[in-house]
């Protein structure tokens, strides 16, 4: 593809013009042959409206953007060629969201790889690292200081995890991340695993009288019921679990 610069008194910026564009509408084919001759013609296609015209200006400048850093993720603060085309950006994404963007200025944003919710985009990215990380480790118990090619998973999943026990998680990507596996309190998936054990101890030897020492399938489940005894007698174990174990018959 042959870009040309070519200079425009639309906003008084340089735009570059990308000739044989397939992401160009008819509409922005033939004009560019104007920009390319530097005549800025109103023909039928193009409204001359001059609010048309400024936005077909910063339009331009974001296919220049997007040719030269292959994405549209503009910062807000983002001037290009003097303009302030993030600001653009982020009007053009309210108007999405409001419902009031011009079907065919969507369309023409939306060709370019404008994406309306940058933040859904990250989401997405770090999920489906999340994801490699299950199908690799068999699960999603991610250490918090873990990075997946180079990303911050640990710190992303906690912060998921956060989201959740406030409330403010996304009912969606709640949905898929338990989907995935994600457990909101390991903390809970390793005493439910180890009450397991100590199921599996108290049903093969006929009661629950565990030694300090032992262990059940690796797990030092006697130092594990040990510690549910002490954090009985400082009255600090959590009323549920006391219950639970209690009723398979541990004695205090």
């Amino acid at each position: 593809i042959f870009l040309r610069k070519a200079s425009s008194f639309l906003g008084g910026s340089k735009i570059g013009i990308l000739e044989d564009d397939p992401n160009l509408f008819p509409a922005e084919k033939d004009n560019c042959n104007d920009f390319n001759h530097g005549v800025v013609t109103h023909d039928k296609k193009w409204s001359s409206n001059p609010f048309d015209e400024k936005w077909n200006s910063m339009f331009m400048l974001l296919k220049q953007f997007q040719i030269q850093k292959g994405h549209c993720n503009i910062p807000r603060n983002h001037t290009e060629d003097g303009q302030n085309l993030g600001l653009w950006l982020n009007t053009q994404r309210q108007s999405h969201k409001k419902g009031a963007l011009d079907a065919q200025r969507k369309a023409r944003l939306q060709i370019v790889g404008v994406v309306w919710d940058p933040s859904d985009e990250k989401w997405n990215a770090m999920f489906a690292l999340l994801t490699q990380f299950q199908e690799r480790e068999g699960q999603c118990n991610v250490l918090q200081k873990h990075k997946e090619d180079g990303q911050n998973l640990g710190i992303w999943l906690t912060t998921q995890r956060n989201l959740q026990k406030k409330g403010a998680l996304d009912a969606r990507r709640k949905a898929s991340l338990e989907e995935a596996g994600v457990v909101w309190d390991p903390f809970d998936e390793k005493w439910n695993s180890m009450f397991v054990l100590f199921r599996q101890f108290q049903k093969r030897e006929g009661h629950c009288r565990v030694l300090h020492k032992h262990k059940e399938d690796g797990q030092n489940l006697g130092t594990w019921l040990n510690t549910q005894r002490n954090l009985q007698k400082i009255g600090t174990l959590d009323a549920r679990r006391k219950s639970r174990l209690e009723k398979v018959g541990v004695v205090w």
